[in-house]
Order: structure tokens, then sequence, then C-alpha cells
């Protein structure tokens, strides 16, 4: 039997379990996203519409998590896209002090990061880490969350998050440059020196 047949034969869970099953996995992704509840319920409840209304054509080629999953994602894109465009804030610039603090005058760090003993897909998949991430990123600004989310997390182009946000690539580095040196300070301190 085929891989693809395989799957086409795979019980399907019923429809009216999705928001049972799925409900709180969907929305946790979504305000992980948005960084707004109403937003990301809304979301949410689309979701399950536009399954609802397309679950006849769902072929079975994923699971059903992973197709609903895929439907929220194309969501949040068209909420995003449908946003105004927001003009650089002060929390965008690099402040010299913080630069002076963490760099030597030849670009070397003063104090290099941590060495991680494992590898980052490992850590991602224990609970905890993904636990202490989520709060490193609830630290963030909701402009250096939405953009570190988009590109590390849901691995969205670097092209196509300008062009969702309206930023250049320029203040697109600037800002994953502050969100990649504010989670690393932060896992640092509630990840790593707590010996986990």
């Amino acid at each position: 039997m085929s891989s693809e047949s395989a799957l086409k034969g795979a019980s399907r869970v019923a429809p009216d379990e999705w928001v049972d099953l799925y409900a709180d996995q969907l929305y946790s992704y979504a305000l992980q996203v948005l960084r707004d509840s109403a937003a990301a319920e809304d979301l949410v409840q689309e979701t399950f519409l536009a399954a609802l209304r397309n679950k006849d054509s769902f072929q079975g080629r994923s699971q059903e998590k992973t197709w609903l999953f895929g439907i929220l994602k194309h969501k949040i894109v068209d909420s995003l896209r449908q946003k105004k465009r927001q003009p650089a804030y002060e929390d965008d610039r690099l402040e010299e002090s913080e630069l002076e603090a963490l760099f030597n005058d030849d670009g070397s760090w003063k104090i290099p990061p941590s060495k991680w003993n494992a590898r980052a897909e490992d850590l991602y998949e224990r609970k905890q880490f993904f636990d202490t991430l989520t709060k490193c990123l609830k630290d963030l600004s909701e402009r250096l969350s939405r953009v570190f989310t988009m590109r590390e997390l849901e691995g969205v182009s670097s092209e196509s998050i300008c062009e969702l946000l309206g930023i250049t690539p320029n203040n697109l580095w600037i800002r994953m440059y502050r969100a990649r040196t504010s989670i690393r300070r932060c896992l640092e301190e509630h990840w790593f020196k707590a010996g986990t």
C-alpha cells in the first residue's frame, strides 16, 4: 500500500471533535503570533468555519491537525496584510549604549554566549523549554515578537515579512537583532542558568 493511500485510508476525526482536540493549540499559536487574544479567537473560529465548509475537499494527504494549522496560518497572513502599515518607532533603533554593553571595539562579544549543549531542535521539543521561550517572546514588544516568530518559528522569508509588515529589509534586520539579543538574555537567565 502506498503512503498516499495509507494516509487516505487513515481514520479521520469527526468535525464535531475538532474544537475539543485542536482549539487550544490553534489558539495558543495564533495568540503567540498576533499577541491579541480577541484576534486570535476570531481567526481560530474562522479556521474551524473554513475547515467545516471545505471538509469534503480534504484529501487526507496530511493529518487533520496539520491541515487546520495550514488554514490558520493563511488566516494570520491575511489578517497581517489587512492591518495598516505601521511607522517605525523608537524601539526599533539600536541604542549605542546597548552595543557598547555587548561588544568590544573590534566587534567581538564582551561576554560570549553560553554554550548550548543540545541541538536547538531537541530543546524546542521539550515542553519546559518551549514554555520558557514563550515567556521570553511575551516579554518582547509585539513588533519584535511578531518578526521573530514569523522568521524563526514559521520560516517565513525575509522578503515576505517585509511585504506583510510594510518594513524595509534594514528595519527587519534591526528588529531581528533586537529580538534575538533579548531572547538570548532571557533564555540564559531563565533556562540555561536554571540548569535545566
